[in-house]
């Protein structure tokens, strides 16, 4: 199999940008969701509150493209945020909706407007100073972080365009937790990790307490009982300082929904291609992922898939051993699908006709995830093996499924499960 596509999202729902190559990072491809948008609201009374904005709530959002300029990664250049970066912007062009058609309008009416010829474009620093910034408290699927009101004159030229007042977050250093066991196991985002063993080093303590008062009550008068009674609870409150240590590993998000990656295949997406009238094909960013391959040999089969391997592709062979040697990247959940499939890219709403049904086309044999009877599974999140962090991906590169379950994964994010 290949990687044949990359895409990174620098602002949550808005339409993706390809990458021919990125560094990868725990956090997922460069600048992934670092910004989103928030619209402005009032609670019953008057009190201005915020809601997060998701393409399958403002399927207006995909009238909005995004480009990249990256500038220069200096730690020593002028202007650097936390991520020792500087420079470089996030370039926003607004496709106005193409006319809505009537009775009268001609056939060949161009589906929308596109590109800075003709659209209205905005540019956003990659790496804003945050300390003039107005704190936000953000919460998204119950993980929470605290964001960055970019101010003016971006709120202003994303609400003249949504016609509604929006507020455009960014997050720059802080990160979101990762919840259920959506971390691969063993890291600390996982909600399996430490308590188990936590619990033990309690029960060692306790016995050592025993040993200590049989001794001291003359009930045991060995020499080996009293190294027991200091031994033990000793190396217990070792254990237990251990298991509270924040690990080295901790699994953390952007605005990304629940993984840093997420992967989709070019085989599944020909699948959904046949449930469409002749002549339609299936648009594969409908689906938003981070990484797309080819070459699987059936639609789906990625539902199985644990683990891939990733290396470079023979005309990279010249590169270092530590990139020859590829990375790795874990599979832990499905992503489950929302109406985000149906948006019609030229008019910013939900697709007439076939189009606008894939979903429900979905529904029909894809609801296959016990955690989410009611939602088709099209797609799977991963993460970086933690000794891939900084290797290069390139489209082009080949893939090795390395692991395969032996039963899909359980979709288990409080609040987004059953």
């Amino acid at each position: 199999m290949k990687v044949t596509q990359l895409y990174t999202y620098p602002i949550k729902s808005l339409r993706g940008t390809p990458l021919p190559s990125a560094h990868l990072s725990r956090h997922g491809l460069p600048y992934d969701r670092h910004f989103m948008l928030l619209k402005v609201d009032h609670d019953a009374s008057g009190q201005q509150t915020l809601r997060n904005m998701h393409v399958p709530h403002f399927p207006e959002m995909c009238l909005f493209t995004t480009e990249l300029d990256t500038g220069i990664r200096s730690e020593e250049a002028g202007g650097t945020d936390d991520e020792g970066c500087s420079g470089g912007r996030v370039v926003v062009t607004y496709n106005p909706p193409a006319p809505t058609p009537t009775p009268t309008s001609s056939s060949s009416t161009p589906n929308s407007t596109t590109g800075s010829t003709t659209g209205m474009s905005l540019e956003i620093p990659l790496h804003p100073h945050t300390h003039a910034l107005r704190n936000l408290a953000i919460t998204m699927h119950r993980s929470p972080v605290v964001g960055y009101d970019m101010g003016e004159p971006y709120n202003s030229w994303f609400s003249a365009r949504l016609g509604y007042a929006v507020v455009l977050a960014y997050i720059g250093g802080e990160r979101r937790a990762v919840l259920g066991s959506f971390a691969p196991a063993g890291t600390a985002g996982d909600s399996r990790d430490g308590c188990y063993y936590y619990w033990l080093w309690l029960v060692l303590v306790f016995m050592g307490g025993l040993l200590c008062l049989g001794y001291l009550a003359g009930s045991m008068t060995s020499p080996l009982t009293l190294a027991l009674a200091l031994v033990i609870p000793s190396a217990a409150a070792a254990g237990i300082n251990w298991t509270r240590k924040p690990s080295q590993k901790k699994e953390t998000l952007t605005f990304s929904d629940c993984a840093p990656y997420l992967l989709i295949s070019t085989t599944s997406v020909a699948n959904v291609s046949t449930r469409l009238p002749d002549g339609e094909e299936m648009d594969a960013t409908k689906f938003r992922p981070n990484i797309v391959v080819s070459g699987a040999e059936t639609a789906f089969e990625e539902d199985y898939w644990g683990e891939l391997a990733i290396s470079p592709s023979g005309t990279r062979i010249e590169k270092s051993k530590k990139e020859r040697d590829g990375l790795r990247l874990i599979l832990t959940a499905n992503c489950v699908r929302c109406q985000s499939l149906n948006v019609d890219y030229a008019t910013g709403r939900f697709g007439a006709g076939e189009a606008g049904a894939v979903l429900k086309k979905l529904m029909r044999d894809r609801r296959v995830d016990r955690g989410a009877r009611y939602s088709p599974v099209f797609g799977r999140y991963g993460f970086l093996e933690s000794e891939g962090d900084e290797r290069e991906i390139c489209v082009g590169d080949e893939v090795v499924v390395g692991r395969v379950n032996a039963e899909r994964s359980v979709y288990d994010w409080p609040g987004l499960s059953n």
